[in-house]
């Protein structure tokens, strides 16, 4: 609204918003360009990954090249109800101008992907923008093959180690040399966390019970340390040996609390399960030092755990 004060964590005058709102608008024309993976194809388009939960399938232009535009983004993002995770070799792949795989897809944002370069993009106006460097990838379509190598860890693009990655025909990749950066303009999925977020809770699989959120936002039980899991955060954690540490997931989507990392997981050690909204997991340790843990379901979410 024109004449509405701007809010200060905004941190942007009138002009600056205006000329945000414009790009994101362009964006949004951008996707909806592609009301189907049938459009997609059709245009040239090709399945680039598995389904993550909360996030979708990256479904890439290999035309827009790697400098920043609103009209034209480097991938759109696809997510079909019902699928936490989907993998890649199960989702389907362009046959000509038409898609031939799993139905029911829809658009659900875009990614910028551009050229790597020392200093922060310049591409959106303001601050908000949330850019972010891959680590440690395993490229390549066929690392579900590797699944075969662990039966315990489902093998992904973030999960796989470079022996994992190699034996499922992937390429792994210490570094991927681009910013990249979610943008989920599509207005039937409103991200909460922001246009920019990492994951989005309105996309697939959709949890929600508000009176859960503010129950594990705010109770602490008994005598334990309270860990809440918010914004796909799980926030500084810090106990004494001995002492209950209680996470509860007050996101409106699943998450679970695994030992290790997106590199090396190891559930074996202890593992949460996936806690729906409003779930708990408890959990002590007997021996002081610094403990690893991550969400399977969204592997950038990784913490430390201190025992004092």
């Amino acid at each position: 609204d024109a004449g509405e004060e701007i809010p200060d964590y905004l941190e942007m005058d009138r002009n600056t918003l205006g000329e945000l709102l414009d790009q994101l608008a362009r964006v949004e024309a951008a996707v909806l360009k592609y009301k189907t993976l049938d459009d997609a194809c059709a245009a040239g388009l090709s399945i680039a990954s598995a389904q993550t939960a909360n996030m979708g399938i990256h479904v890439t232009d290999p035309g827009a090249g790697l400098e920043f535009n609103p009209d034209r983004p480097q991938m759109i993002l696809f997510a079909k109800d019902g699928g936490e995770r989907i993998p890649r070799l199960d989702i389907g792949r362009c046959d000509g101008d038409k898609f031939a795989g799993e139905e029911g897809f829809q658009p659900v944002g875009a990614v910028f992907n551009i050229s790597l370069s020392e200093d922060h993009p310049d591409a959106f106006a303001g601050e908000l923008d949330n850019w972010h460097i891959h680590h440690n990838t395993c490229a390549g379509g066929t690392v579900e093959n590797a699944n075969d190598v662990n039966a315990e860890v489902e093998v992904t693009a973030t999960t796989a180690t470079p022996e994992q990655c190699r034996e499922g025909g992937g390429f792994f990749m210490p570094v991927i040399p681009t910013w990249m950066m979610h943008t989920y303009v599509v207005p039937d999925f409103d991200p909460q966390g922001g246009v920019f977020a990492m994951f989005n809770p309105s996309v697939w699989p959709v949890a929600s019970s508000p009176d859960a959120l503010l129950e594990i936002r705010t109770i602490r039980y008994d005598d334990s340390v309270a860990a809440p899991i918010i914004n796909f955060s799980f926030g500084n954690i810090e106990a004494s040996v001995g002492e209950t540490i209680r996470f509860g997931n007050a996101d409106g989507v699943p998450h679970t609390v695994t030992a290790g990392s997106s590199i090396d997981p190891r559930p074996q050690e202890f593992d949460s399960g996936v806690l729906d909204t409003g779930g708990t997991f408890d959990i002590s340790f007997d021996q002081p030092g610094k403990y690893q843990i991550f969400c399977a379901l969204h592997p950038e979410m990784q913490a430390t755990v201190v025992i004092n």
